[in-house]
């Protein structure tokens, strides 16, 4: 598993070890302990939710009781201090497909299927918190700087 950082906030990173493995710049010997942690992760819902929403780190590897990161400037469980994002779903799917392919397409599907019958406007969630936004303004703002609605 990647880190954060190598100072403060140096935890166990999802979302850049993910891209590592999507990018195929780990070592093999890495390659494989961390498909394991992935494949973990998915079993034990430490990493990914049900729905196939991605947890910025594990949540066997919170800082503390009070909050996912050293440092945060939001509750913990809301937003990117424990929420399960959508963004990251399809690395997820990826790196798990390398490990376990039918397992990867019970996550595709379970991602699927509950965008079908929530929208695609969940934003980020944690349990029954949701944010809900237009996943299409959000694209056009934050790749286009485009301001949306």
């Amino acid at each position: 598993m990647i880190f954060s950082s190598t100072g403060c906030g140096k935890q166990f990173d999802i979302f850049g070890t993910l891209f590592a493995i999507y990018l195929n710049i780990l070592d093999k010997g890495k390659e494989e302990k961390t498909l394991k942690i992935i494949f973990d992760g998915y079993k034990n819902f430490t990493c990914v939710d049900e729905n196939g929403y991605v947890r910025h780190i594990p949540n066997y590897n919170d800082f503390d009781e009070n909050t996912m990161w050293e440092k945060s400037l939001c509750e913990k469980g809301t937003y990117q201090n424990g929420g399960y994002w959508a963004f990251f779903t399809g690395y997820y799917i990826y790196a798990l497909s390398k490990i376990d392919k039918e397992e990867s397409r019970k996550l595709f599907e379970n991602f699927i299927n509950h965008i079908l019958k929530k929208g695609i406007k969940v934003h980020h969630m944690n349990g029954k918190i949701q944010k809900q936004v237009n996943l299409v303004d959000v694209f056009m703002e934050q790749v286009f700087h485009y301001p949306g609605k």
